[in-house]
């Protein structure tokens, strides 16, 4: 079974890399790029120096924000961490303000790391290579565990994969949201086999989705993993009350626990909000 996965994740690997490539052969062999630093007015009619001969033909509309809002951001993580500087706090905005407290840097998220590490030329463009790859992967594992045929499944993860918000919302949302079909899969492992290891699986997605960023959509995402979760409870078979409350249980857990994992992040978030709610009262 483990040889038959691991074939099989090298062959899909294989293809949707291939689409993704077919797709946007002009970001990945032409010098296009998917960062949006040009997409709004600059100092210079060129755009930023450099840019001259990188500026689309049109923007997206949903993504105009990103160059006044998450690059800066990524590019204050980039240049706090190369200074040996963890920022937690964020001194350039108003008088101040705790970092990890808006959530929405996504700082701990792993495939930002690419923005910290990687030349700001490609940075961006391999960001949304890997949001995208990962949202079609994550999608095909999802239907194949729930019965559906190699070929509707990797349509499906086509589909999902170079859908409108994959490709014109840069926005960190896209973080969050390319981890809902792995959260609907840890939580269908876990009704098929109710133990420590799936529960763990599920405290590890969720914090990861914490890490990632928006809060709007870590609440959507994890209210759709619950919607799904109950539904496929009560409509796989029929268990015993003490299955019930053994899985049952163990969801739980995995909540506390992905809310413990994340509660670097988390725990400012819940604090500065409940701060902002009472001001605003």
């Amino acid at each position: 079974m483990k040889k038959r996965f691991l074939y099989e994740s090298k062959i899909v690997s294989a293809l949707l890399c291939a689409i993704l490539i077919i797709c946007f052969y002009d970001v990945i062999f032409q010098g296009k790029t998917f960062k949006l630093t040009t997409g709004n007015p600059q100092a210079l009619s060129t755009g930023p120096f450099g840019q001259e001969n990188n500026r689309p033909e049109y923007y997206p509309v949903h993504s105009t924000d990103v160059p006044v809002f998450e690059e800066p951001i990524m590019q204050f993580i980039r240049n706090s961490l190369r200074q040996g500087i963890l920022p937690l706090w964020n001194p350039h905005q108003a008088c101040g303000m705790p970092f990890v407290g808006m959530m929405h840097s996504g700082i701990f998220f792993p495939l930002n790391y690419v923005l910290y590490l990687l030349p700001n030329t490609i940075s961006w463009d391999i960001l949304i290579f890997l949001r995208m790859f990962f949202c079609g992967f994550f999608t095909y594992w999802l239907m194949r565990t729930l019965k559906f045929k190699p070929i509707p499944s990797f349509s499906s993860a086509t589909a999902l994969m170079i859908s409108a918000p994959m490709i014109f919302i840069h926005w960190n949302v896209v973080n969050v949201d390319i981890l809902l079909p792995l959260l609907l899969l840890v939580h269908e492992k876990l009704i098929r086999k109710p133990d420590l290891q799936h529960a763990a699986f599920i405290a590890i997605v969720i914090a990861l989705t914490c890490f990632a960023g928006n809060p709007e959509h870590v609440f959507l995402v994890n209210t759709y993993g619950l919607i799904f979760f109950v539904f496929r409870l009560i409509t796989t078979k029929q268990f015993l009350l003490r299955e019930w409350l053994k899985i049952l249980s163990l969801l739980v857990a995995a909540y506390l626990g992905g809310a413990l994992l994340s509660s670097i992040v988390l725990f400012p978030f819940l604090h500065f909000q409940t701060i902002r709610f009472f001001q605003l009262i």
